[in-house]
């Protein structure tokens, strides 16, 4: 009888064992899928509110050094997408006018609409901006900022 109750308590054991991996390993798979993409959208234009085509919008992730790059479409839009969520510095660049940078914390799966107004001058000329900014941080909120550097 007692070898009975000790295989049955071993076979309970075994069967607690297999079913608490099978819900960590659920539970994995689901806080790995929470890491979604985030998304840097946003229009470049020059200190008159004119659109500036062509300008180089780069983002490079700080902690990976991982950098994409994009290119201000004909209405100045830029899209940096499906990137993973972090801190990136943002630095836009068109010949004629300051390179401007900013870094930008993304949380997962957010989008951050970022407006740029780039200034006359050098591109050896650097405008960077520091400013602190919450709007918009969180998972698929939409955030503005609208951004004019002197």
């Amino acid at each position: 009888m007692r070898q009975r109750n000790s295989n049955r308590q071993s076979g309970t054991r075994y069967l607690l064992g297999l079913l608490a991996l099978l819900a960590l390993s659920i539970f994995a798979a689901g806080a790995y899928a929470q890491g979604g993409n985030v998304t840097i959208t946003g229009t470049v234009t020059d200190s008159t509110g004119a659109v500036l085509p062509s300008a180089k919008v780069t983002a490079t992730q700080k902690n990976t050094s991982i950098t994409r790059v994009d290119t201000t479409n004909g209405t100045g839009q830029f899209n940096v997408s499906s990137i993973p969520p972090g801190t990136y510095t943002v630095t836009v660049e068109a010949p004629g006018f300051k390179k401007y940078v900013q870094d930008v914390v993304l949380l997962a799966d957010q989008i951050r609409d970022l407006d740029v107004h780039l200034q006359v001058g050098e591109q050896t000329q650097q405008v960077t901006d520091h400013g602190v900014r919450a709007r918009g941080e969180g998972p698929g909120n939409l955030g503005s900022e609208r951004h004019h550097c002197e």
